[in-house]
């Protein structure tokens, strides 16, 4: 192990100081391991927004916790923390799974003590899968000073995360509404985002700057005479209603078009959760890449960035706009006199017999697919193993990277065996999307407008150029404890 010359870190420019770092001798399936652990939104407390905010959390931490150790990459938040000022020698990848390993832990904790019996017993397996890989990464380390430092900077990189995420948001709750175009609870719902309209982003401070060029108002009752709003009105609630019991599409009273059966096909193929999704791209990437340690740090922190200021915005625009559901529209909003040539169904259920409860516009699904996506196409477009613009996979790494969806479709009782594969991510984004007007929870407007602010998202997040390679000429702007400033 060979020592290395240290350099004093500046309080206010960043200098790199290496540490003399033991080789990796853990693998990026720790980090898949990690995140395949914090899939399920219930392991990340009682709101959906603090999943997305989690999930950032800890990829990013453990890529700093790598970072400020061994200069691959720059680090996003934590620059270097006391221990890394003064240790002579340090194991990075063990500090990056300490960093995920202490900011997961106290999630599955906390779901443990609130889940119900029947749930109890699934979350207690997850904490022990963590545990295990913990002590089995923490054996792998030989050397008895570089273990002990690194379990030292990795638990404080993970305090400094925790306190970002703890003062990150103030919720705001929804606002409840019945006027005509505005979105209302149904059926008793609550919402459960609402913290996100109150969350400081992580990586654009002026997130509606950065989504600039993306319209972010709807066509609405409130501007009847708009064609287009007729249009999607019309084909959601004919497009997207609820199939027959032996699963036989049905046309509704007026309806020009019905769903046929390819569209059914490609719809259970493709009912898809978009944040489990995004990062099983990055882990099939990372795979096919056979990339290193650091590298699929990267690319999960940045993808999950991404998703994460994406969202944010998303949800902002949400309570915003306050746009009303297809299934509130349609059985409750509009009639003849006040949007001529539209149909009102009292009746109406889509397909996905859902009714999400909070507003309608713009997609959240496709932005959240999306975004990591767009910052993971980027990535792909700068690396040597990659050719043309880095949406196209089918010769990524001189071999085709295919992503298969499968579900099933059940007609008459019998079910089906369904699928649907993609070489070409933005073609995988636009599938996402029609799922999303199959399903009859959105408008088509609202995917369309999903799709454009996901990509501008997921591209500007990269342009921003964090996370990038670290060079000599690598300058941040760092305080005296050790932190980058960012939005927080």
């Amino acid at each position: 192990m060979a020592l290395r010359k240290k350099k004093k870190a500046s309080a206010h420019h960043f200098q790199k100081r290496q540490i003399a770092s033991s080789a990796d001798v853990l693998g990026w399936s720790e980090v898949v391991k990690i995140n395949n652990i914090m899939r399920r939104p219930e392991s990340g407390g009682t709101h959906l927004g603090s999943f997305f905010r989690d999930l950032a959390n800890v990829h990013l931490a453990m890529h700093d916790a790598y970072n400020i150790i061994q200069w691959k990459y720059e680090p996003f938040y934590v620059a270097f923390t006391a221990t890394s000022q003064t240790a002579r020698s340090a194991a990075p990848d063990l500090a990056a799974l300490t960093a995920g390993y202490r900011l997961l832990l106290p999630l599955i904790d906390n779901a443990i003590s609130s889940a119900s019996p029947e749930e109890k017993s699934s979350y207690e397996s997850l904490k022990k899968n963590l545990e295990d890989l913990y002590v089995e990464s923490v054996a792998k380390i030989s050397d008895g000073e570089a273990r002990k430092n690194s379990v030292a900077i990795g638990e404080e990189v993970a305090k400094l995360y925790q306190i970002v995420r703890n003062e990150s948001f103030t919720p705001i709750p929804y606002k409840v509404s019945t006027e005509r175009g505005q979105f209302r609870f149904e059926e008793g719902d609550v919402g459960d985002d609402e913290d996100w309209a109150g969350t400081k982003p992580y990586g654009i401070c002026n997130l509606e700057a950065a989504s600039g060029g993306v319209r972010q108002k709807p066509f609405s009752p409130t501007d009847l005479k708009k064609a287009t709003y007729l249009r999607d009105y019309e084909y959601t609630r004919c497009i997207g209603r609820k199939d027959d019991e032996n699963g036989i599409p049905t046309k509704g009273p007026g309806c020009k078009v019905v769903a046929s059966e390819e569209d059914l096909k490609f719809f259970y193929a493709m009912d898809i959760s978009g944040h489990t999704v995004a990062n099983q791209i990055v882990k099939r990437v990372v795979e096919h890449l056979n990339s290193s340690f650091p590298e699929a740090l990267r690319l999960f922190a940045g993808a999950n960035l991404a998703m994460a200021d994406a969202t944010i915005s998303s949800w902002k625009t949400r309570q915003r706009v306050n746009h009303w559901r297809p299934f509130t529209a349609i059985r409750n909003g509009l009639s003849d006199k006040s949007l001529p040539g539209a149909t009102q169904e009292p009746d109406w259920i889509s397909r996905s017999q859902d009714v999400p409860n909070f507003p309608e516009f713009f997609s959240g699904n496709v932005t959240i697919m999306g975004a990591p996506i767009a910052w993971i196409a980027k990535a792909l477009s700068e690396n040597s193993k990659s050719k043309g613009n880095g949406y196209d996979v089918s010769n990524l790494n001189g071999k085709p990277l295919t992503f298969r969806f499968e579900g099933v479709y059940k007609k008459n009782g019998v079910e089906i065996p369904v699928a649907q594969e993609f070489t070409d991510l933005k073609k995988m984004n636009e599938a996402n999307a029609r799922s999303r007007v199959l399903s009859g929870d959105h408008f088509p407007e609202s995917t369309k407008v999903a799709l454009a602010f996901a990509d501008r998202m997921g591209r500007k997040t990269y342009e921003l150029k964090f996370l990038r390679p670290y060079s000599k000429d690598s300058v941040l702007q760092v305080d005296a404890q050790g932190l980058i400033k960012r939005c927080q």
